[in-house]
């Protein structure tokens, strides 16, 4: 048999990530497990999975796919699942490990080459926001920009108009007064 899996899209939400897992496969799969190493894992959901009705079991690092009913997934290709996982900051690297695709009704198991992604780092990517992060891959919405007339830190960085304000429109008039009606 010819298996793989991989990663597919990613994705950040509110600061949750979640990745899909994507298989490949020339024959059936009756069920199939494996450990992600650099994320714990919150839950699975979607995919060819669920749609040829497999129970998806959790723990914060494994993923079992069984189905109670003797369905299989057909050999093909595609999103196997979603995963919804919490990145480990201290980890660079997200990994799928210890995979096993059950090939038959007697149990027969294939073993899956390890496959690992580089974690992506959150933050603002934009060079002009004020908070921007050389390092982040992947901009998590969280940028901050200055106030218009104003840099980063609050100074202003235009002219002040006669009454002080940074960016204002008031001009001294004729009698000398500023903002007056002339």
């Amino acid at each position: 048999p010819v298996i793989s899996l991989d990663f597919g899209n990613n994705s950040w939400d509110e600061g949750d990530f979640s990745v899909e897992i994507l298989w490949n496969s020339n024959v059936d799969i009756y069920g199939f497990q494996f450990e992600i190493d650099g994320a714990d894992i919150l839950g699975a959901s979607g995919g060819y999975s669920e749609e040829n009705g497999f129970t998806l079991v959790t723990s914060s690092n494994m993923l079992l796919g069984v189905s109670l009913s003797g369905a299989v997934i057909p050999e093909g290709s595609g999103v196997l699942t979603n995963l919804d996982i919490a990145l480990d900051i201290a980890s660079e690297l997200l990994c799928i490990n210890n995979a096993l695709v059950v090939l038959d009704e007697s149990g027969s198991t294939f073993n899956v080459p390890s496959l690992c992604q580089e974690i992506p780092t959150p933050g603002c990517t934009d060079n002009t926001a004020c908070n921007y992060n050389q390092d982040a891959t992947h901009d998590d919405g969280s940028c901050e920009y200055a106030e218009e007339y104003y840099d980063c830190e609050g100074n202003c960085i235009v002219e002040l108009d006669c009454a002080g304000e940074c960016g204002g429109d008031a001009e001294v008039d004729e009698c000398g007064e500023c903002g007056g009606d002339g």
